[in-house]
């Protein structure tokens, strides 16, 4: 999500880019400069750029070579500085509408913030909408767009969940389903946990 024109232009170059969900995905790295459709017209006429960039903490090397890669492909144009500072992705809309004047220019944030954002005027549409339709599947869209409005760059439609059961109490069978692994504990009198990482 951005605050700033020049903020989607860099937008697009990071999220051309291998960030996923996955933790493991940061280290990996994407052919960046062949998917950027933006321009430096796409600019605004806009130099002495500063911007600050909100990244996981696992993601902050990666972050940095793309911010790198970007201000190469975009030579002809002047940046004064690129911040890239570690944040996590689960505090980031809460700080951007605790106070954006103090946010990063571009961050992740959980799409279950995207209305309270888009509510506050916190965030610009995007404005290579057609090229983000284009390149992502129809739900990651629908998850970053408010009243018909795509507010922001989707990571992921949904998020990978994986179950830990014992089989003493829950059979294969029964573990093909929510309901039926639920089923299966209270048979046995046994809980179920369900958390992230």
């Amino acid at each position: 999500m951005f605050k700033k024109t020049i903020s989607g232009v860099l937008s697009v170059l990071l999220c051309a880019s291998a960030l996923t969900v996955a933790p493991s995905a940061y280290a990996a790295e994407a052919d960046t400069e062949s998917k950027v459709s933006a321009s430096v017209a796409d600019f605004d006429g806009e130099n002495n750029i500063t911007l600050k960039v909100w990244a996981p903490d696992r993601a902050v090397a990666l972050v940095k070579k793309q911010v790198n890669n970007f201000k190469s492909l975009y030579s002809s144009k002047t940046f004064r500085k690129i911040e890239v500072v570690a944040q996590g992705t689960g505090d980031s809309g809460t700080m951007v509408l605790n106070d954006p004047s103090a946010a990063a220019d571009v961050f992740i944030a959980s799409s279950d913030m995207l209305h309270y954002l888009a509510d506050s005027y916190s965030l610009n549409e995007v404005r290579f909408s057609n090229d983000v339709k284009s390149r992502n599947e129809a739900n990651a869209v629908k998850a970053a767009t408010e009243n018909d409005t795509l507010y922001g760059y989707p990571l992921t439609c949904d998020n990978g969940y994986y179950l830990v059961y014992d089989k003493r109490v829950v059979s294969d069978e029964s573990a093909k389903t929510l309901e039926s692994t639920l089923a299966a504990c209270q048979r046995k009198g046994r809980k179920f946990i369900y958390g992230h990482l």
